[in-house]
């Protein structure tokens, strides 16, 4: 799933290789004109023989589809138009048996670039009848969406390109047999179970068989391939040995086996990470892409040290999204969940601190991905209640900054155990099916101990956070203070926390419920402070917080203008914050003014007045220092556009030596030198 929000807006960017939520377990088979509409899932045998060294893949084998509740005339097939020379052949029913027309339409599915095609049966096939087809076809000469075949290494996901025939309606899944044909000394890894020894996988042969309805994909090359036994096997597939491959086997091994205790058995025979070339991979649009029973990272991702809020929440989609996918709820019962998990095996692993880390400001380079980072982009103007996201992509942010803290408040609320119990029975009970939103809602409730629609109704039902003022007194040995909210109001269990001059600490749980809350609490110290949630179990607004979201407003309002194509609106609104910038500008309302006018700029291609804007955001006396190297890698992706090698040199430079002054936590030194990486 793409990720895009304003901290994270890269090149490189991550999918998730699912499909689309299905209605039921079985995919809806749709046929031609006049035709019938009936649940079940296609079925295929495949032979593809990969020609690395010529870019190119030879496809053949049958297609065995569903009855059809009407008569047949015509049948319509999806084909990436990276693929060429369809031809089709109706095996069975004996009586329809022959070669059939098979014609390309004009119109094109606009989600992965696929060709209509109408297969015009010879002869109708009467209802209730199976239809078996044979086809061949080849291509990969051209780079696609997650799509390349060469000898650097070859990888392909059905649900962006469709490099196999998918039934139109069936969103690509399919069960069956996939054999692979690849040059000797080639390794292939693909969807399903493995079927071949290893004398035949030396010849350069290859079987899997998918027993349940997957969107195929598989990645080959001269791979290295390395195992770690454990409660879940798991492999690595390197395009050369690295020194971090056992961080790699131990750091995945360690998250199957704590998201296997959340989330329920794990759903295929093993896991897999398979190294991607990066200059093709970045050519084919990723970085990443998740995959049933194993993933794809680019070189530069697997070079640097494992991170484990990164492959939690891609390990997570194992079950959500790919076991368990859903008809509502967008995001939340698969991204949502999926960063839920993530944040559970960095608390089981990492530990308390860590996790509290994770929750405020994100983990490493997820610095979108938190409480912060969902508070601070709330004047994008792009809030939205979490129980109907719409499909677009900051939904996806808000599942991925605000909906795993809300999963993982209601973890608290109703309790670890109790709601990884009912995890436990949802992914059993909804496996290779989908969940609507009404039955997780509803599955939620009968784990739980009290009425919950309050919480559904606070934390689904509208946009927003709490904002919580305390004001508070000491009187001997006690301290008495007072908790306000404005409407709408938030229920919640809190703790507050005493902290005294002398490191004494006192912590209190309270109940906020209405307009104020009042409390007393014993201390027998003088108290400094009094902290409300001092470890952020809770979403909420926090002073320091709204300033830094009102400096980022204008900004990011701009951004999702300019990605909209509306250059003259992003333009007026950045004009009105340079005309009313605030005096001190502690927040950075010029740096961010000035960043969002460099990217429009570049967005229309005047490049000198982007760089112009780049400037003048670098020289702003303050700066966001977590979005600083991300700014030098747009300068640098400038620099490239107009061939100013020295001047993209520079800019990769500068946005290493950015994240090294954050820590690290962007990820920059990995990712900025990409862009030194030719065309």
């Amino acid at each position: 799933m793409l990720k895009l929000a304003l901290a994270r807006r890269l090149l490189l960017v991550a999918v998730i290789c699912l499909v689309l939520p299905m209605s039921t377990l079985q995919a809806t088979a749709h046929y031609g004109e006049g035709q019938g509409v009936v649940a079940a899932t296609p079925r295929y045998d495949l032979a593809i023989r990969l020609i690395p060294d010529e870019h190119r893949m030879d496809v053949s084998g049958t297609l065995l589809l569903p009855p059809g509740d009407k008569l047949q005339t015509s049948i319509n097939l999806d084909l990436s138009e990276l693929m060429n020379g369809l031809r089709v052949e109706v095996l069975e029913p004996a009586e329809s048996a022959g070669p059939v027309n098979a014609s390309k339409a004009e119109n094109k599915n606009p989600r992965d670039h696929s060709s209509h095609w109408l297969i015009q049966l010879p002869r109708p096939i009467p209802a209730n009848k199976p239809i078996r087809l044979q086809l061949s076809y080849q291509g990969g000469e051209s780079i696609g969406f997650v799509f390349y075949i060469g000898p650097e290494g070859s990888f392909a996901c059905g649900s962006n390109s469709s490099w196999y025939p998918r039934l139109e309606g069936a969103e690509g899944k399919g069960k069956g047999s996939l054999r692979f044909s690849v040059p000797e000394g080639y390794s292939v890894l693909a969807t399903g179970r493995r079927e071949t020894t290893l004398s035949e996988e030396q010849k350069g042969n290859f079987a899997f068989n998918n027993s349940v309805p997957t969107v195929f994909a598989f990645a080959a090359a001269k791979y290295t391939v390395l195992q770690r036994d454990g409660t879940v096997p798991m492999r690595l597939y390197l395009l050369h040995p690295r020194s971090n491959a056992g961080e790699y086997l131990d750091g995945a091994s360690k998250v199957l086996t704590m998201l296997t205790k959340e989330f329920g058995p794990y759903p295929y025979a093993e896991f897999a990470i398979a190294e991607v070339p990066p200059e093709q991979a970045h050519k084919a649009g990723f970085s990443g892409a998740g995959i049933n029973g194993f993933m794809l990272a680019e070189t530069a991702s697997l070079d640097a040290p494992f991170n484990l809020g990164f492959y939690g929440h891609e390990i997570g989609h194992q079950w959500w999204g790919n076991l368990v996918t859903h008809t509502g709820g967008n995001y939340i019962l698969d991204e949502a969940m999926a960063q839920f998990g993530s944040l559970r095996a960095v608390e089981a692993i990492e530990g308390a601190a860590a996790a509290e880390q994770y929750r405020r400001n994100g983990y490493r380079n997820s610095l979108s991905q938190s409480g912060y980072g969902y508070l601070r982009s709330t004047e994008n103007g792009k809030d939205h209640a979490l129980g109907d996201l719409p499909r677009d992509p900051w939904s996806h942010e808000l599942a991925d900054s605000k909906g795993f803290l809300v999963l993982d408040l209601l973890s608290r609320t109703i309790g670890r155990e109790r709601f990884s119990h009912l995890l436990h029975s949802l992914t059993q009970k909804y496996a290779f099916k989908s969940i609507s939103w009404d039955e997780f809602l509803a599955a939620i409730q009968s784990a739980a101990v009290e009425d919950m629609g309050w919480f559904f109704s606070q934390w689904f039902g509208r946009a927003g956070a709490p904002d919580w003022q305390v004001t508070w007194k000491q009187e001997g040995a006690m301290v008495r203070g007072k908790v306000s909210q404005e409407a709408p109001f938030y229920r919640q269990k809190l703790e507050v926390e005493l902290n005294g001059f002398d490191g004494e600490r006192v912590l209190h749980t309270l109940e906020v419920k209405d307009a104020n809350t009042e409390f007393s609490i014993s201390a027998k110290f003088r108290v400094r402070s009094v902290v409300l949630d001092p470890h952020f179990y809770v979403l909420h607004w926090l002073p320091e917080l709204r300033a830094d979201a009102h400096a980022r407003g204008p900004a990011l309002r701009a951004f999702q203008l300019t990605d909209a194509g509306k250059f003259a609106e992003a333009e007026a609104e950045l004009r009105r914050s340079l005309a009313n910038l605030p005096q001190p500008d502690g927040n950075g309302s010029l740096y961010w003014t000035e960043y969002s006018l460099a990217y429009l700029f570049m967005a229309k291609k005047d490049w000198a007045e982007a760089q112009r804007h780049f400037d003048a955001a670098i020289a702003a006396p303050s700066r966001d220092l977590d979005s600083l190297p991300l700014l030098y890698y747009r300068y640098g992706q400038l620099a490239k556009s107009i061939n100013d090698d020295a001047k993209l040199r520079w800019a990769v430079n500068a946005a290493v030596s950015a994240d090294a002054a954050t820590g690290g936590r962007t990820g920059a030194q990995y990712w900025a030198p990409l862009l030194l990486v030719p065309r």
